[in-house]
């Protein structure tokens, strides 16, 4: 069941990328989302979805303390091009797990 989608790569990528490159916008973005998500929406469970060869995206998607999972890779097609997708988590814990 998916509850909403958010897409911050479009968020934190774009023309004037080196005027905010190392400020950590993407890992910053990230956390707020995911801890807006279980705070105020309760879901225990925030996902990504990040191309295997997107190297940045998984350093900002670890830092922030998501894990991938063991589903297997989604093939997908968006404006003429197919690529794979790896689906990564952060699960709330609770201390009740």
């Amino acid at each position: 069941m998916i509850f909403g989608l958010i897409s911050l790569g479009r968020v934190v990528r774009g023309e004037r990328v080196a005027v905010v490159q190392g400020q950590r916008l993407a890992l910053r973005a990230l956390r707020a989302v995911t801890e807006y998500a279980h705070t105020n929406i309760a879901l225990p469970r925030v996902i990504l979805e990040i191309e295997p060869s997107n190297h940045a995206s998984i350093a900002v998607a670890r830092s922030a303390g998501f894990h991938p999972t063991s589903s297997a890779p989604e093939t997908v097609t968006d404006k003429g091009r197919t690529y794979e997708l790896l689906t990564w988590e952060y699960r709330l814990t609770t201390g009740r797990d």
